[in-house]
């Protein structure tokens, strides 16, 4: 045997406890085999108490945290913390703690399967994207107590059916309900003044909408590509209508507009393919560019006394659009703002300004007050032409194309856009 610290040959029966050169004490076979077998003991207590606190611990998390919870922030806002063991995408139910005020933005966003919503009394906000991407949410009740709807807050609700917001709502923040595509029904809210951008955008089955009277403004593309909205009653109080409101809402076979509009925006119901009459009331200055642009049956407009101009394409390709009337007052007409509507003759008053604004046949009409000034076909390049021109005298364009023009050889009429005679093989020239 051998000391342990200095390695001292001890011979192979050991009497002496101590070490004679380091004076360490010695111990003999039987005292380190004890040892080793406390240690061994030790280890295995050891691990089994680590088992024992991490079954503990998982008992707990699962017991306390294993589905998403329900959580209210500082200010009261609820939203939903998801667990270890579930996920939004799992929620069916959702039942918001009383004391509640609102609902956090994003606070329940994407619960895929979500169909069910209580919401208390307490409530008053539902914040941007609440519940945007809930996508099996089919209807909602939102309750008395709810002023402020967030910007987004269903977007996405693909399976939305109807809506109704009580009077207590106040403001809806923009694309709310975009593109919610089979929402059919809406009734908002009495005390609703501005219907944000976006709010109905693409909610392509959106086929009724009741407006509250107190309504003041629609915003930008509030309705735009609602392909199935046949008609929409606004209130007279309405001022201001946006960009691209009514786009593409290609169902919509009239429309009234307010008494107290002054402007109708670009775009605004281009691409309305089913309305035939439009009345623009008295108090409408402008109307803007490609405002009623590709209408293709309207045929019943009448354009009030007040109106100062018509922009760029404002009725561009309205090809059922076939007689208008004129307001006396001085109007420019802008580029191309009647191209392809269906007038064989066009009346105009003497302070009319117009420049490339009809189809080159159109005769055109100059009056003052009673009296006929002019009579013409007039050219894109603004030059007037005779009403028997079939080609412009200065730029030599064809104001004509269905015309028909005599040949010079064997008298027949030939098409005007043909180079040869059909007969007689004669060179046509203009």
């Amino acid at each position: 045997m051998f000391c342990d610290k200095c390695g001292m040959d001890l011979g192979e029966e050991v009497r002496v406890k101590i070490c004679p050169q380091c004076g360490s004490k010695i111990k003999n076979i039987e005292e380190s085999e004890d040892d080793i077998s406390a240690m061994i003991v030790s280890i295995v207590g050891m691990v089994i108490l680590a088992v024992i606190v991490i079954t503990v611990l998982v008992n707990f998390l699962t017991s306390f945290h294993t589905k998403c919870k329900i959580r209210l922030d500082s200010n009261k806002m609820a939203y939903i913390e998801e667990g270890f063991f579930e996920e939004k995408k799992d929620i069916t139910e959702i039942i918001i703690p009383d004391g509640a005020l609102g609902i956090a933005a994003e606070g329940f966003r994407d619960c895929e399967n979500l169909t069910t919503i209580t919401t208390p009394e307490s409530v008053e906000v539902i914040g941007s994207a609440a519940f945007s991407g809930c996508k099996s949410l089919t209807t909602i009740t939102i309750p008395e107590s709810v002023k402020i709807i967030g910007s987004n807050a269903f977007s996405d609700c693909e399976n939305l059916t109807d809506v109704t917001l009580l009077n207590s709502v106040k403001e809806i923040g923009h694309g709310c309900f975009s593109p919610c595509i089979n929402l059919k029904y809406v009734k908002i809210s009495e005390n609703v003044e501005i219907l944000s951008s976006g709010l109905f955008e693409d909610c392509e089955n959106l086929e009724e909408v009741v407006l509250p009277d107190n309504l003041r403004e629609i915003e930008e593309n509030c309705f735009a590509n609602c392909v199935k909205l046949k008609h929409v009653k606004i209130p007279q109080n309405v001022e201001a209508i946006g960009i691209n409101a009514f786009y593409n809402c290609r169902s919509m076979i009239s429309i009234e507009l307010p008494a107290n509009l002054k402007i109708v925006e670009s775009a605004c119901f281009s691409d309305c393919s089913a309305l035939k009459g439009v009345v623009i009331p008295e108090g409408v200055e402008i109307i803007k560019e490609s405002a009623f642009e590709d209408c293709e049956d309207l045929n019943n407009l009448k354009l009030p006394d007040t109106l100062q101009e018509i922009e760029n394409r404002g009725f561009y390709n309205c090809r059922s659009l076939n007689n208008i009337v004129f307001p006396e007052c001085a109007i420019g007409i802008g580029g191309e703002a009647f191209k392809g509507c269906k007038f064989n003759k066009v009346k105009l008053f003497s302070d009319t300004s117009y420049g490339d604004s009809f189809d080159s046949y159109v005769q055109i009409e100059i009056w003052e007050g009673d009296k006929l000034i002019s009579s013409s076909i007039r050219c894109s390049c603004g030059h007037g032409n005779s009403l028997e021109a079939i080609f412009c005298v200065k730029c030599g364009k064809l104001l004509k194309p269905n015309a028909k023009i005599k040949c010079p050889n064997c008298g027949i009429q030939a098409d005007v856009k043909a180079n040869f005679c059909e007969k007689c093989g004669a060179e046509l020239k203009p």
